[in-house]
């Protein structure tokens, strides 16, 4: 199938209090939607059992995230993006090539888009303190205020001529239309 980017509209400000919040009852609440989800990580990544993703879970939840098979706390993390996020529309953007991110970040910049990019997206950072993988999933995000930014400069930029440049452009204009609407920001996995 490939890689491709995967985005999820969602209170950046929230998952950043909820890291290190020691917060038991959340928690819960996200293994307990995730089970099957967790187990099939954890089937996926045998080869590095420490931790386990409900461990990971529980180190972002206390603050206690450590170094080492950083790609288990990111998997990890997409689970809670995903328990208080809304999945945007990723048509254009999953699978994608390296190549075609290139191009339609080159479109963006010439269309005087500055506030996001597939590349930032898709290598930027978490939001909350944890390892960096090395490799997968790749991880980046805006806040709700970089969506405001964002989403006036997509709404300004004129269409790009290659219809599938313009099919991401649109994708990503629906990611911060609905992120905007919600006041929330956005957080996207790579993988």
């Amino acid at each position: 199938m490939g890689y491709g980017l995967m985005g999820y509209a969602v209170d950046v400000e929230g998952l950043q209090r909820l890291a290190g919040s020691q917060d038991e009852k959340t928690r819960r609440m996200i293994c307990g939607r995730f089970r099957g989800e967790m187990q099939r990580l954890d089937d996926d990544f045998s080869y590095a059992p420490e931790p386990s993703t409900r461990d990971a879970i529980y180190r972002i939840v206390h603050g206690e995230a450590k170094p080492g098979a950083a790609f288990k706390y990111a998997y990890a993390f997409k689970l809670i993006v995903e328990h208080f996020g809304r999945h945007l529309p990723n048509g254009a953007l999953y699978p994608i090539r390296g190549e075609y991110m290139d191009a339609v970040d080159g479109a963006l910049k010439a269309g005087g888009v500055t506030a996001i990019s597939l590349s930032g997206l898709s290598y930027g950072g978490f939001p909350v303190e944890l390892p960096r993988p090395d490799d997968f999933p790749g991880t980046g995000y805006l806040t709700a205020a970089q969506v405001v930014e964002a989403d006036d400069q997509l709404r300004a930029m004129a269409d790009p001529a290659d219809p599938d440049v313009l099919d991401a452009v649109q994708d990503l204009r629906a990611w911060t239309r609905e992120a905007r609407a919600r006041g929330w920001g956005i957080v996207a996995f790579y993988h």
